[in-house]
């Protein structure tokens, strides 16, 4: 609970000192360690968020969170093949639990296609978002980098996807991310069978 009041507080040191405690105390918190992995990306620890959102992925592979986290953890250490296999992984897990189309996951997956050099790709992906999201914070920005983009001189993919690598960064996909929410379970009393006899 410390942990989320210090990140609602944009104190992402004490944040991250203690969801790393709640997590010493129970490794299969997913909210903590889907909170602790936004949180390291906060402090640009971008390695060390990946490492930790993968825990939580294998704790709760069919939360979509966790997967948006890590796809814009690989997007910002440049891994764009991983950030568009999470991406597509958690527009996926976000309709499946009837979410709807997560405009975080749209927007890594758009600007990963493009760091790839698969401009048209990203183009549609970048379109789609605007068309589904049409009143989003980021319209502007993500408006601005298709002008961007489909000014350019068509060219080989090689040369493509070198250009491509100045333009991945325009929109930033974490700013899209909606705020974190605590669960109500955390302040339910445990059943009889969950405590953990010591």
């Amino acid at each position: 609970l410390l942990g989320y009041l210090y990140f609602q507080t944009k104190d992402f040191a004490r944040a991250e000192s203690y969801l790393t405690a709640a997590i010493d105390l129970d490794s299969h918190n997913k909210q903590a360690l889907t909170l602790l992995g936004r949180t390291r990306m906060e402090r640009e620890h971008y390695s060390d968020a990946r490492l930790v959102l993968e825990q939580a992925v294998l704790v709760d592979a069919e939360n979509w969170l966790p997967h948006n986290l890590l796809a814009t953890a690989h997007f910002r250490e440049k891994n764009y093949d991983k950030a568009c296999t999470e991406a597509r992984l958690a527009l996926e897990k976000a309709r499946q639990s009837g979410v709807g189309t997560v405009a975080s996951a749209q927007l890594v997956l758009g600007e990963s296609l493009i760091g790839l050099g698969q401009d048209q790709e990203g183009i549609q992906v970048l379109k789609l978002f605007l068309e589904q999201a049409p009143h989003h914070s980021m319209t502007g920005q993500v408006r601005g980098l298709l002008a961007e983009l489909e000014a350019r001189p068509r060219t080989s993919a090689d040369s493509q996807a070198a250009q491509s690598q100045a333009h991945v960064t325009v929109v930033d996909p974490l700013a899209a991310i909606p705020e974190p929410v605590i669960s109500a379970d955390i302040w339910r009393i445990p059943n009889v069978d969950e405590i953990k006899p010591l």
